[in-house]
């Protein structure tokens, strides 16, 4: 099944990284209702991650994948009966957050060097479709053409009428019977892939598993689970007869003869080549012409092949690049001590054209591959420093040892502290104890953060002035390989201003409730006065009116009085 990038299934893959963005601000606002203790929402949050690992796993976006798996993985186990714990939501968070790394830069070059030029073909024989897929989705990466066959009696039908692929990635199961599968890769090394590299991915790890294929022709072993890079890189060392670019070759010798037939051997495997008779001129060749080998005749009369190399050596720019001395000399001692002065390969004169190129296109493929790592892990640099200094920008930042002890602040931990960098360093982070917690809310900290666990909460320190200010802060530990704690960084955010106007609403709602129960007792004094008073003044008034009923009713009142008794 071959391989290629179709004009339809790019622009499908495109519109789906542009809607990643719209995919994580739906997961953020579902993660946000579980946290409200929306039960519902826990599985519409499974179901939309699951959606997105299939997606992504069609577009061969293998990271994001990865990440959304392990986002699905923590939410599966979420309980749907009772409310979510916030344990359980901040390792929601985090794989959210992951997820969210990886979709923000799905198509990121993690490859030292993009390859787009390869036509190399490499057969994949894997009957798990979802291994062979991810395989696929590598070598298409790297520029390599790839088909996958199920099993190796499918991949040996194929080979009828076509040529054998540059190398084979066979995936096998060890099974009770160690010969499975190894028989099929011993028959094929002796006969249709006798010249062809085959990496073989195997689940076992142990040293017998690995003799067991290595005796049968394997050319490299590599234990699951696989490094994309590894297996990337694995490809293009056995397959560097036919690099992307040539390799540059820098020919050095003061016979033209023998000049003229090691570059053209050279040159026949495709590599590129400069001669150069005279060795004195060397360093301005190699001014505009970056070889990647030097090869070096040992004895010249301008200057032999062991005194250029320490010139050579002498310069930054080329001291590292390989030198293989080709030359007549049969004294051991002599080639020895060439080779000490910083030399990597000889070669006997004459030299076979097969041996000369495979020795000088190993030594250029392996310079080509330093110089690749070298400049990923520039860039590596360059961006973590980058992603540093955007920290210090914005966040306080300590790092502590083991103990306790500060042995890095960023400015704004001085600024906010009070102290200055040279206060710090070296002091424990006690200095800054407030005294507003107790002593049980610090060994919740120390016993969670000793035992690898990410510790995040609010804390309360006290600057060198004496005044209280609040962070909210996250402590992560760096563990080493026995699985103990060596270092931790502390990342910070102010929110004194935030705790101070909690403070003030905190004292106003008091004031207020006080206000209200002042109130309340105000009035219920009243009401007891007004009842009071009205049952005082009842039994004179009623004595009043009877009385001015009684003088009403004498037939005899004068009129004059009669009206005083009905005003009363």
């Amino acid at each position: 099944m071959a391989s290629s990038i179709q004009p339809k299934l790019t622009r499908l893959r495109g519109e789906f990284i542009a809607h990643l963005p719209e995919i994580y601000s739906v997961m953020q606002v579902t993660l946000e209702e579980i946290g409200q203790g929306v039960q519902e929402s826990v599985s519409v949050l499974l179901h939309a991650v699951h959606d997105l690992a299939l997606n992504a796993q069609t577009h061969q976006l293998m990271d994001v994948v990865d990440a959304a798996r392990e986002l699905e993985h923590i939410v599966a186990s979420l309980p749907t009966d009772r409310r979510v714990n916030e344990s359980d939501l901040k390792a929601v968070r985090h794989a959210l957050v992951k997820l969210a790394a990886q979709s923000a830069d799905p198509l990121h070059n993690f490859l030292p060097e993009q390859i787009s030029s390869l036509t190399e073909r490499i057969s994949i024989i894997d009957r798990d479709e979802q291994q062979a897929a991810w395989l696929g989705f590598l070598l298409e990466r790297a520029g390599y053409r790839y088909e996958i066959f199920q099993n190796f009696a499918q991949f040996s039908h194929s080979l009828i009428d076509q040529k054998p692929p540059a190398a084979v990635i066979f995936d096998m199961y060890f099974t009770d019977d160690k010969e499975a599968g190894v028989r099929s890769i011993a028959e094929s090394k002796a006969g249709i892939l006798k010249f062809v590299p085959i990496i073989l991915l195997c689940d076992r790890k142990d040293i017998n598993a690995k003799l067991i294929a290595h005796r049968a022709g394997v050319a490299r072993y590599l234990s699951k689970p696989i490094e994309h890079e590894t297996l990337v890189r694995v490809i293009v060392e056995l397959t560097a007869s036919s690099p992307t670019r040539p390799y540059r070759v820098l020919v050095v010798d003061d016979s033209p003869i023998e000049l003229a037939v090691h570059s053209n051997m050279l040159r026949e495997a495709g590599m590129e080549v400069r001669e150069v008779e005279n060795p004195l001129t060397v360093l301005e060749v190699l001014a505009e012409f970056p070889a990647e080998v030097v090869l070096l005749d040992m004895y010249m009369p301008q200057c032999s092949g062991p005194e250029l190399v320490a010139i050579l050596d002498d310069d930054e720019h080329y001291a590292e690049i390989p030198i293989v001395y080709v030359s007549t000399e049969e004294n051991v001692s002599a080639q020895l001590q060439a080779l000490d002065r910083g030399g990597e390969h000889f070669l006997m004169k004459p030299v076979e054209p097969m041996h000369l190129v495979s020795v000088v296109g190993m030594h250029a493929c392996h310079f080509r591959r330093s110089l690749e790592q070298a400049e990923s892990l520039r860039a590596a640099r360059y961006a973590q420093e980058r992603q540093r200094q955007a920290l210090d920008e914005h966040a306080i930042v300590s790092v502590a040892d083991v103990a306790g002890n500060i042995i890095y602040v960023n400015q704004k931990f001085s600024d906010i502290s009070g102290y200055s960098l040279e206060e710090l360093l070296g002091q424990n982070h006690r200095l800054l104890k407030s005294g507003a917690h107790p002593p049980e809310f610090y060994k919740n900290i120390w016993d969670d953060i000793s035992s690898g666990k990410v510790w995040s909460g609010t804390i309360c320190n006290r600057a060198k002035n004496g005044g209280l200010y609040w962070v909210e802060s996250s402590i992560v530990p760096f563990m080493d390989t026995n699985g103990l704690p060596y270092q931790y960084i502390s990342i910070r955010t102010d929110i004194t201003a935030l705790k101070e106007s909690e403070i003030v609403i905190r004292e106003s709602s008091i004031r207020l409730a006080e206000a209200k129960v002042l109130a309340e007792a105000a009035s219920h004094a009243k009401s007891e006065f007004l009842a009071s008073m009205s049952h005082e003044l009842r039994t004179p008034l009623n004595a009043i009116l009877g009385y001015s009923q009684i003088l009403d009713m004498d037939p005899e009142l004068p009129s004059e009085t009669r009206s005083h008794v009905f005003e009363i």
